[in-house]
């Protein structure tokens, strides 16, 4: 296999396993130290450590910016942060600084995207030796995935079929946004065209506006996947607790008192769910390596 993608070990080792596992430690880390540190805190509070991203975030974009800039003098529209990557930075605000109505779309526009993101990010990551740019787009991609576990097991995003519809809308217009921003910028389709590393494959495969549909309903899809098979297990969980309950009290002359929810069940739960999107946004296709460039 190896010698399919004409990389060695060292390369393989180098470019992809080692940065992956640095990468895997610290999200797990910062997901799992500011759940437990903040879960008895306000969700004011528990939303301190997103707007540190966000404005980490920031930074990163424009420190890259002018990077690139400063390397070749030219300034594409693909460099533009309104890329498919670019979509969380964008929501943070919506929810993390003050509570309104579309608060709860904004943190589910920061869920399943940023984990896509990072699984179409990491698709290709083989093939490119460690730079700055790559450390610069490790720790973009990690900080999203990272959020968007952290909002999963603190509790502050809970997920419930009635939003797949919502989300999915919110993120497919993103999605054509930006692809018709990309059009005004350069009169060119860099941003979702045969040069872009990540989405490259779509244009090469079927042209500019066959590939935005298929992204449209592919994030479609993985919205209705995500959401019914979460939904699917909750009601699987009442029905336990009912049927339990009922072996508690089989006479039924009384309803039996709920249990009083433990914590760590809660937190044990969104690991669950995280492992589960993970595992259902990977069956999705990636990037073909071989139709894409690097940045």
């Amino acid at each position: 296999m190896l010698n399919n993608l004409n990389i060695t070990m060292a390369q393989w080792t180098n470019n992809f396993i080692v940065p992956m596992a640095i990468s895997a430690v610290v999200i797990a880390a910062y997901a799992a130290l500011c759940t437990i540190f903040l879960k008895n805190a306000s969700e004011n509070a528990k939303l301190i450590p997103v707007r540190v991203v966000f404005f980490m975030l920031i930074a990163l974009e424009v420190a890259k910016i002018f990077y690139l800039i400063g390397r070749d003098g030219n300034f594409y529209p693909n460099r533009y942060p309104i890329v498919f990557c670019s979509m969380a930075m964008y929501a943070y605000p919506i929810f993390c600084f003050k509570k309104n109505r579309f608060s709860d779309v904004a943190k589910g526009f920061s869920v399943l995207p940023s984990i896509l993101a990072f699984i179409m990010f990491a698709a290709i990551q083989y093939k490119y030796n460690m730079s700055i740019m790559q450390v610069h787009s490790y720790i973009y991609h990690g900080s999203m995935l990272a959020v968007a576990v952290y909002l999963i097991t603190s509790g502050l995003y809970r997920f419930e079929f009635k939003k797949f519809y919502p989300q999915s809308l919110a993120v497919g217009g993103y999605i054509a946004g930006a692809a018709v921003i990309s059009l005004l910028i350069g009169g060119n389709i860099s941003v979702f065209g045969p040069g872009d590393p990540y989405l490259g494959f779509l244009y090469n495969v079927s042209g500019f506006a066959p590939g935005i549909c298929i992204m449209l309903v592919a994030q479609f899809a993985a919205h209705a996947l995500v959401y019914g098979l979460i939904e699917l297990g909750m009601r699987r969980g009442k029905r336990r607790r009912a049927a339990g309950a009922d072996i508690a009290d089989p006479s039924g002359n009384a309803e039996p008192a709920e249990p009083a929810a433990n914590p760590s069940d809660s937190v044990r739960g969104g690991w669950l769910k995280c492992c589960l999107i993970f595992c259902s946004c990977s069956l999705l296709p990636p990037p073909c390596p071989s139709s894409c460039v690097s940045a």
